[in-house]
């Protein structure tokens, strides 16, 4: 059975829609800004919060994944109430001090979900693997609908957590750059529908794995990746048309996604990463980059990689220094996270 995205959208600091943030992201804007002494963070660092306030019953994460999805059911024609229609969480922290179920189930009650939700959490790889798991779900006929939102918010606990790795760019992040010096953090929501009803775009096939390399560090030879990219694109025959990375501008991840790509044999594949636009937001990053990269195929516009000047890899890819227009069918996802996790999906226009 196939699956599409039948709508989505990104609730982030850059943009309350896909459309909104994919227009800001095509005039090359960023929310990324220098954070200094805040709640989320006591060091000054670049960071991508929202600057409103969030009050009421619900937390600030609870409201923007309830904002996200509500946006995204808008124009789905999925109903929550439908036994046949599921929700799945994926985050890396949630609320933090609050289970994930208890959180998830909050969520769903208020949006009126009638299923118990599912949750994600599988570092910063859960966004794309909670796509792959929903589109196995729906074409093995277990559900006919699935929501997938993708939510984290920064707190200083998070924060801190990065800048004692000294992982936290000194900058608005330049992922593949010789320069790159970390990554920007990020809060978001991101939502997308993805049904057995026919859609714009289709949603062939994913795959995941762990290589164990290092509690933090990716492995060296990117044998997780690799695989994952292999098993994704086994028996499609299609062309790749462009690639949206990790790309988080940390020296062992990017090189390590360079050596993944050209293993693949995907050295001439026009590859961005979306993280300087919004920097780096974790269990949310997978779902917001599918939902922007299915943006770029139906608008005919792939996004530069912003940052990138001086190529800082060993394996030769061809990294976009300027957004590239055409006719655009098929887009590989690549995700990699903490404990030596990747994952990847391919998915294209439906024609």
């Amino acid at each position: 059975m196939k699956v599409f995205i039948k709508s989505d959208n990104i609730f982030s600091p850059l943009g309350k829609t896909t459309e909104e943030v994919f227009s800001n992201m095509v005039d090359g804007k960023s929310s990324v800004r220098l954070v200094e002494d805040s709640e989320v963070c006591k060091v000054p660092a670049f960071l991508s919060v929202f600057e409103e306030s969030f009050s009421g019953k619900l937390t600030k994460f609870e409201q923007i994944c309830t904002n996200s999805i509500k946006y995204a059911l808008a124009d789905s024609g999925a109903d929550p109430s439908d036994k046949k229609t599921q929700l799945i969480l994926s985050t890396t922290k949630g609320d933090i001090g609050v289970p994930f179920d208890i959180t998830a189930g909050k969520i769903a009650e208020n949006i009126g979900f009638v299923n118990k939700p599912l949750v994600v959490s599988n570092a910063c790889i859960s966004g794309v693997v909670s796509v792959i798991i929903a589109q196995r779900l729906i074409s093995q006929g277990f559900y006919d609908n699935i929501v997938v939102v993708g939510a984290d918010v920064l707190t200083n606990f998070i924060v801190s957590g990065f800048q004692s790795l000294k992982a936290i760019g000194s900058s608005i992040c330049k992922p593949f750059d010789a320069d790159r010096d970390g990554i920007n953090l990020g809060e978001c929501a991101s939502t997308l529908v993805l049904s057995r009803k026919e859609g714009a775009i289709e949603v062939i096939n994913g795959a995941f794995n762990s290589d164990a390399n290092h509690i933090s560090g990716p492995s060296r030879t990117a044998e997780g990746l690799y695989l994952s990219i292999r098993r994704t694109l086994e028996g499609f025959k299609e062309p790749v048309d462009f690639i949206s990375g990790h790309g988080t501008a940390t020296s062992f991840n990017d090189e390590t996604e360079s050596i993944g790509f050209d293993r693949a044999g995907l050295n001439e594949v026009p590859v961005n990463s979306l993280k300087p636009y919004f920097g780096h937001t974790l269990g949310a990053a997978g779902v917001a980059e599918i939902a922007v990269s299915a943006m770029s195929i139906k608008e005919g516009v792939v996004l530069k990689s912003p940052g990138y000047e001086k190529h800082g890899v060993s394996k030769e890819i061809n990294v976009l220094k300027n957004n590239l227009k055409g006719d655009f069918s098929t887009c590989l996802k690549t995700a990699s996270g903490f404990g030596g996790c990747n994952a990847s999906i391919i998915f294209k226009r439906n024609s």
